[in-house]
């Protein structure tokens, strides 16, 4: 199977390599209007360089598409690949406003080829064994969540332009970064009933951090907190799940045997975020991919698909239009 990937900024660039390792598929294309940074990727696995997607779309020969350019340049792009009948790996947020969410999980709702997004801590080990210990009975009845991810401010490779900092364009760390774990409680405990949030975005302030208080409708009561405010090139996530059996706890730093943040490519060499890592053998990036293409080979639904990164979407929203009003949301 041929793939193109539509964006060499850093979700793509990881994309893009852990595809060019996996014998089911090789990478065509590489899309990205820059041509030094899509230029580059494209020489370095082997694939073709194009500033449109207008080559990917008439290209009958690629099946499959990886979306991993910035959040507010979804819809439009969706609509050109589902009209092409492509596989389709768009990466989280769905959408950068309620509206357009909704249109792509409508769009999406009868389509026949894959569509998957990019949720990718159902595939990081420790959340999916917590998950599996919960739901059979491991702490008992499940009460209280808690849950944080922290990092420094994220980058972007327009140094004059950092459209993560501009919280009309990017949500701030409620949609671009807490969605994560948003996406976790979802698929964990099921639908939330009330959220109330707060966070610095809403108040103008770039560095984002917000807090937010979920509850869901089986009763169990979550604690959000996520950070954009931590030092420059430091990553942090871990959560605690209490029940009445017992608790899990998880700390990402606790699993680290040596951390080094060097502050000077932290601070301006890189783009997007810092993304975490795991122990593990084969990376929840890794996983993720091969998953994707499973699902294509197979016909089967994806672990995370359009109706869930709608649901995570919407709590983000949801959390923002709280911050916003300074009131409880009822979902």
């Amino acid at each position: 199977m041929k793939a193109a990937v539509v964006g060499a900024g850093l979700m793509g660039t990881i994309h893009a390599v852990n595809l060019s390792k996996m014998p089911e598929a090789s990478i065509k294309w590489i899309v990205d209007r820059d041509k030094t940074r899509g230029g580059k990727l494209a020489k370095a696995i082997g694939a073709r360089w194009s500033p449109s997607i207008d080559d990917v779309i008439k290209d009958a020969e690629t099946e499959l598409v990886i979306h991993a350019i910035p959040t507010p340049f979804r819809l439009p792009f969706i609509k050109k690949y589902m009209a092409a009948g492509k596989h389709i790996f768009c990466e989280k947020p769905l959408a950068s406003n309620l509206k357009e969410a909704q249109a792509i999980r409508d769009a999406a709702r009868n389509y026949k080829p894959v569509f998957m997004a990019g949720h990718v801590v159902r595939f990081f080990w420790e959340y999916a064994h917590a998950r599996e210990t919960i739901l059979s009975g491991g702490i008992g009845k499940a009460g209280i969540v808690r849950l944080s991810r922290c990092c420094g401010k994220p980058a972007s490779f327009d140094k004059k332009d950092n459209w993560y900092l501009d919280y009309k364009r990017s949500g701030g760390v409620f949609l671009d970064l807490a969605i994560h774990d948003l996406d976790w409680l979802l698929w964990t405990f099921g639908a939330a009933a009330r959220v109330f949030g707060q966070n610095l975005g809403s108040k103008g302030i770039a560095e984002d951090y917000g807090l937010g208080i979920i509850k869901f409708k089986n009763g169990v009561l979550a604690h959000v907190e996520a950070s954009w405010a931590e030092p420059d090139g430091s990553f942090l996530t871990g959560f605690e799940a209490s029940g009445t059996e017992g608790m899990l706890e998880y700390d990402m730093r606790d699993a680290a045997t040596l951390t080094f943040a060097e502050k000077k490519k932290a601070a301006g060499s890189a783009s997007g975020t810092i993304v975490p890592e795991s122990p593990s053998s084969e990376s929840p990036y890794q996983k993720e991919m091969r998953h994707f293409i499973q699902c294509v080979q197979e016909g089967a639904k994806p672990l995370a698909g359009a109706a869930d990164a709608f649901n995570a979407a919407r709590l983000a929203f949801a959390l923002m239009e709280s911050a916003r009003t300074n009131k409880a949301i009822e979902l």
